[in-house]
């Protein structure tokens, strides 16, 4: 097959196409991805369109036009639509690359029209004596330049005084400069920090363009099909973007060797879950079909939605069937019972009436919600088993300060309650993860996976989270952990302390 990449534009332009055009367009494009000469159309030069000059269309049908870009033996599909609409998308669009090699589409009919609506907001909202959102931290023309941005857009990028028309300027520059020039007004990033973040070592002078088309930003914007079997699938699926663009951050964290447990944080809506089905995919490939993967976690509800994504991706990538998904609870249940481990019951309705039955019987400080909490959050997380050990536990995450006096006559409850599960044969999930810790160590449950990808990680207890780790056979590319930076109660240093898990990788996620 030829070297095809699809762009988002093509894929969104595609997307809007009704179900029988969508159906010619794929029949075409399958025997043009086989044999260009045997496809049923040719390639014609856009001469009478002010575009770029590497520009063609193809024919679909009477109506229908492929618009796409050559270069050599490389195709980049860039729309398909009705044949006015084709052409008058391409007009005055041309394939660019900035200062660090990337390559993207540059829609000048865009930017003339971005910079007109700059002028026409400027008065009389602007005073003349209120310095720009860049000006405010000292950027200059130059530097703009320096990132690749031409004179007349820094010009501009210079004069916007408030938050809501420089947001809206920027979507017309790639998005590896539009968020750059955030972080620069907002002052979270240097220049120089934002100039390394966008330079690619592998980028020369001399490199080809199929080599920019490569470089860490290109693929953002540009996907390189694998083979037949992966366009037919796209093109048949409608695939979700997710799967095919991302982030430099994300691929470099998805293609990585580690040696040893990883842990990436980043807050909601980062990307750390389209990592991790990611992570699983290629590491599956990697292993082939002897191997084994696990992607855990904290609920069966979350575990149900990934398993879908992961069966996608897998599809896509022609992954072999090795990726197990399950939430941690339901997975501790599976091994409890298939090696026969405990036969104590879990109540959680019987639990809450005997905490309540001993909270009557006892007269205590605190209300009945902070011994329920105390006894999730404290004595269980940590396998508190008597009084030394409570007062000695240092109560990670918990708000409210209780001294040694306290604890101990807070023991009393907790004391009492233990006793009542055991004369009750009653446990909780905890309880159970405890149980099959103790078997790993004692190696009556053997490592079974080859890797474990762990989402949402801070919502499992250390318990939970040394199983996973016990499981795992190899240290290489071992334990991948996904986590809420700003959910997490555990410090960076005490995932060691708390899980003994020897974090050798600590990558924070910041899409």
């Amino acid at each position: 097959m030829k070297s095809i990449r699809l762009s988002g534009s093509f894929l969104d332009s595609y997307d809007r196409l009704s179900v029988r055009e969508r159906s010619r367009v794929r029949r075409k494009l399958d025997k043009f991805a086989i044999d260009e000469k045997g496809s049923g159309f040719s390639l014609h030069d856009l001469d009478r369109t002010d575009c770029d000059s590497s520009f063609k269309s193809a024919r679909i049908s009477d109506d229908l036009r492929l618009i796409l870009a050559q270069h050599g033996n490389e195709y980049i599909f860039l729309y398909v639509g009705h044949h006015d609409d084709a052409y008058n998308w391409a007009a005055g669009k041309y394939l660019d690359r900035n200062s660090f090699g990337a390559v993207y589409i540059k829609d000048n009919v865009r930017l003339i029209e971005a910079k007109e609506a700059v002028l026409r907001h400027k008065e009389p909202d602007w005073l003349p004596e209120q310095p720009g959102l860049l000006e405010k931290r000292e950027i200059s023309r130059k530097v703009l330049e320096k990132l690749g941005i031409e004179s007349d857009i820094a010009e501009t990028l210079l004069e916007i005084k408030d938050e809501d028309t420089f947001l809206d300027f920027i979507e017309n520059l790639p998005a590896e400069l539009a968020e750059g020039l955030i972080d620069l007004a907002y002052g979270t990033k240097s220049i120089t920090e934002l100039y390394n973040e966008l330079s690619d070592e592998n980028i020369r002078p001399d490199s080809t363009f199929d080599e920019l088309l490569n470089q860490k930003d290109s693929k953002r914007r540009f996907y390189l099909v694998e083979d037949i079997e992966e366009l037919r699938y796209i093109l048949n699926e409608n695939s979700d973007r997710w799967k095919l663009f991302l982030h430099p951050r994300q691929s470099a964290l998805i293609g990585r060797d580690f040696n040893g447990p990883v842990l990436v944080e980043g807050g909601p809506g980062t990307g750390k879950t389209v990592v991790g089905i990611h992570r699983a995919v290629h590491l599956a490939r990697e292993l082939g079909e002897e191997g084994r993967i696990l992607f855990c976690t904290f609920s069966r509800k979350l575990a149900s939605y990934i398993q879908v994504k992961v069966n996608e991706l897998k599809e896509q990538k022609q992954a072999p069937d090795i990726i197990e998904v399950e939430g941690v609870d339901r997975l501790i249940n599976r091994l409890l019972n298939t090696y026969n481990l405990t036969d104590k019951m879990v109540n959680p309705d019987r639990l809450k009436e005997l905490m309540e039955e001993t909270y009557v019987e006892l007269n205590l400080e605190e209300e009945f919600d902070f011994y329920e909490t105390e006894y999730n959050e404290v004595i269980q997380r940590y396998n508190i088993r008597s009084l030394a050990e409570y007062l000695n536990v240092t109560r990670s995450g918990r708000k409210k300060r209780f001294s040694a006096e306290s604890r101990k006559k807070a023991w009393e409850f907790f004391a009492r309650l233990l006793e009542k599960k055991e004369e009750n044969n009653l446990i909780d999930f905890e309880d159970r993860a405890h149980i099959l810790y103790q078997a790993i160590e004692e190696r009556i449950v053997e490592p079974i996976y080859d890797s474990i990808i762990v989402d949402e990680a801070q919502d499992l207890s250390p318990c939970k989270l040394k199983i996973l780790a016990g499981l795992v056979k190899r240290e290489k590319n071992g334990l991948f952990l996904l986590s809420d930076k700003n959910q997490r109660i555990f410090r960076m240093e005490s995932w060691r302390k708390d899980t003994g898990i020897n974090i050798t990788g600590w990558t924070i996620v910041t899409l």
